[in-house]
């Protein structure tokens, strides 16, 4: 891997061991496991070259997964949209479906070694175009270069599961465009959701809702959004600006809801929150999160709600697809 630069330990964790060994008491709740290139490391030590077009510029692209007793939840899924991405920026993936399970499995298998833990793993995948001179021009970039890293999947916390969580609507920037950079490419380049979440969070809100230009709703930063109304949840349309959430999908085409509740897509103005019941958000990490209040427009969260219903039909879900994969793992 000479083309990656020099593996330099940080000062802050040369007291530990760059390849190999335990962690050090204390850290497991953080450790995180690294795998760039077919090398494993801690994730801590540096593994690629500062002119990785990836670090200079945000020209790469990733996908998250979760494990769920030991298997890698809706697999295909991300593998499909993790191409979809790389065919719209024109990025080698490098890897085959197959190789990139087989690397996600040694980096877990790396990460449970290491740190002891045997519980659900979060796993990121993300491949630069490569590096090279200091340039935009995507053509004098070489050795596209792919890191994984895995570490603990931390669980809601019952007090947000229990209550909601607070969203606050991006007022300072709206939602790029989608023929601008499309939020449905799943790039490095997040600055978009960042800048308005560093608002959010200055009024207290734990995450941000974000609008187009047209005043509807899109997304929270790393979540897709529903909205519950008596019976019927309503998401946001595709072309409205948003990321296609894979739990986003499996709710829309894969679970078998309670009788008499619908699914619609629909385009949603900031002024029609208010209408609503319910919401929620879902993401493959933050699985189904119930959300008490939009800045003033408050929604009922409870053990009967709607959105318990969803959640409890989500978990039936992932445990039909773990049993499916019978005593395979990864």
């Amino acid at each position: 891997m000479e083309t990656q630069g020099l593996f330099i330990v940080p000062r802050d964790v040369s007291r530990w061991t760059a390849r190999g060994g335990s962690v050090g008491y204390g850290e497991v709740e953080n450790y995180i496991q690294a795998n760039t290139g077919g090398e494993l490391h801690d994730a801590r030590t540096a593994s690629i070259s500062p002119l990785n077009r990836g670090f200079l510029y945000g020209d790469s692209i990733y996908e998250v997964w979760r494990t769920f007793e030991g298997v890698l939840v809706a697999f295909d899924e991300h593998w499909e949209r993790l191409n979809h991405s790389a065919n719209a920026l024109g990025i080698c993936l490098e890897l085959s479906e197959k190789d990139l399970r087989n690397e996600i499995g040694r980096t877990i298998e790396a990460f449970q070694e290491r740190s002891g833990w045997r519980d659900d793993c979060y796993v990121r995948f993300q491949m630069a175009r490569g590096e090279g001179p200091l340039a935009l021009d995507p053509t004098v970039s070489i050795d596209p270069i792919w890191v994984i890293l895995v570490q603990r999947l931390k669980p809601l916390s019952e007090e947000f599961l229990e209550e909601g969580i607070c969203l606050s609507i991006a007022r300072e920037l709206k939602r790029n465009p989608v023929d601008s950079l499309n939020p449905a490419w799943k790039t490095g380049n997040y600055l978009n959701n960042i800048v308005s979440l560093a608002e959010a969070r200055r009024r207290g809100a734990q995450d941000v809702l974000m609008v187009n230009h047209q005043g509807a709703v899109c997304e929270a930063s790393t979540s897709n959004v529903f909205f519950v109304k008596g019976k019927t949840l309503v998401t946001p349309l595709s072309d409205c600006g948003i990321l296609n959430g894979v739990t986003r999908n499996i709710i829309l085409n894969k679970l078998t809801l309670p009788e008499g509740i619908e699914l619609r897509e629909e385009r949603i103005q900031v002024e029609e929150l208010a209408e609503f019941d319910e919401c929620f958000l879902t993401a493959t990490l933050r699985d189904i999160v119930p959300v008490r209040n939009i800045d003033e427009t408050r929604y009922t969260v409870s053990k009967d709600s709607v959105t318990r219903k969803v959640k409890w039909e989500y978990t039936e879900w992932l445990q039909s697809y773990r049993d499916s994969y019978g005593d395979s793992t990864f």
